[in-house]
């Protein structure tokens, strides 16, 4: 400057303060924070309120519009019903309620095609309506569509909806129209988890033996074919129930296991599988049983008994369906340790009473402990008023106890001339 004096800068003037991001938030918050206030309160009131309440409280939800569409139907109001769910299906064209509503009152005006149509579309959508499935299962019966009305009812099967109800839609149908039990088998083999029930159901109701057999054998080329725990079980509860007739036309239909062989798996080469026409394994006290390798004939399995000689029970038992006639019961045995009379015997008793038709004993006179495979041969005659025999090694307790290590193997029932 002209006086010489030094000029200083003066300080950066600070700008004036605006507003931040952070001082506009409430602004922003408050209105969608009183937004979700009220619908909070207005989603009760819509779902439990009457329809005129709720849609004064929101007239223009389509929840709303189709639940009062829902309840107007129910009260007969079909016209102010019709109005709501045509409301609401504007305003949420896939509003699974409305679109229910609309095709059962289209059903209630008599225009079932229409219905049918709409009610379709219904089930496509959701498979958890059951009003629509139940409509489309009533629908496809009376037009006598089998197998769309059987898929619908499997919906609500699989949903454990309908109880035993839908169990006895399925027989009835099959049982008065031959032409259900083709639809009702190939169902089933698709191998829905519900098999198994409603074979049970079948099982218990008189009157269904026919039709039973019938489903099972239809399934037997099929991916829905019964397992042999499923197929032990319908034979099972046919033999204790007596209807051993019912069995063996079965067993002819499906030859599992094969009727042309008296004893199944008679050599024990394999586990049980279809019962009870296989040798079950049994054990009871004092006596263990097991099918293991045979230690003196290599690549062969018998059955090895350990029997303390006191116990009373059955080692192993097989159903026998054998005509009437003249056999022969062929075993074989050794002993591996133990007393020459094991206390053990094979026996054939029919089904009709108590005492056997045959006893053979497995006793041998070579001295104790001989350990050498023996075969025996006994004859036996099938009365005519024996429809299934019991084929069991079963035990004959003394009065002391007397443990024994037996082998079985090669049991066979064979015709005699």
């Amino acid at each position: 400057m002209a006086d010489g004096s030094v000029a200083q800068d003066s300080p950066p003037r600070s700008p004036k303060p605006g507003r931040s991001i952070g001082s506009w938030l409430p602004f922003v918050l408050i209105p969608g924070a009183v937004w979700l206030a009220w619908q909070i309160v207005v989603a009760p009131v819509a779902q439990r309120a009457g329809p005129e309440l709720a849609l004064r409280v929101a007239p223009t939800s389509p929840a709303v519009l189709s639940r009062a569409a829902e309840l107007e139907f129910q009260a007969g109001r079909d016209a102010n019903a019709r109005d709501l769910a045509s409301d609401a299906l504007s305003r949420a064209p896939f509003n699974l309620r409305a679109l229910r509503v609309l095709g059962l009152i289209t059903d209630r005006d008599g225009q079932a095609a229409q219905a049918d149509e709409i009610l379709t579309l219904a089930g496509n959508w959701s498979l958890r309506d059951t009003p629509t499935h139940g409509w489309l299962v009533n629908q496809r019966l009376r037009a006598g569509d089998y197998g769309s009305s059987f898929a619908h009812l499997d919906t609500l099967i699989r949903r454990r909806v309908g109880g035993r109800e839908t169990f006895d839609l399925l027989a009835v149908a099959a049982r008065e129209d031959p032409r259900a039990i083709g639809h009702l088998r190939d169902h089933l083999a698709t191998n829905p988890p519900w098999t198994r029930d409603f074979i049970q159901y079948l099982q218990l109701k008189d009157g269904t033996e026919s039709l039973t057999a019938t489903l099972v054998a239809g399934l037997e080329p099929t991916p829905g074919r019964l397992t042999d725990v499923q197929l032990s079980e319908v034979y099972g509860r046919w033999v204790r129930s007596g209807r051993i007739g019912a069995v063996k036309v079965l067993r002819q239909a499906i030859s599992r296991p094969a009727p042309s062989i008296a004893v199944t798996n008679g050599d024990f080469s394999s586990d049980a599988a279809v019962l009870p026409f296989d040798m079950r394994i049994l054990t009871g006290p004092g006596i263990a049983v097991e099918r293991v390798d045979d230690d003196q004939r290599t690549g062969n399995r018998a059955l090895r008994i350990a029997y303390d000689g006191f116990g009373s029970g059955v080692a192993t038992e097989q159903l026998l369906l054998l005509s009437p006639g003249s056999y022969r019961l062929e075993t074989a045995f050794r002993i591996e340790a133990g007393s020459p009379d094991t206390r053990l015997s094979w026996q054939i008793r029919c089904l009709e009473r108590p005492e056997p038709i045959l006893e053979q004993r497995l006793i041998t006179t070579e001295g104790q402990g001989t350990n050498r495979w023996k075969a025996v041969q006994t004859d036996l005659v099938i009365p005519a008023d024996c429809s299934a025999q019991w084929l069991r090694l079963t035990t004959r307790p003394g009065d002391r106890r007397a443990p024994v290590a037996v082998w079985v193997d090669d049991v066979a029932v064979v015709t005699r001339d």
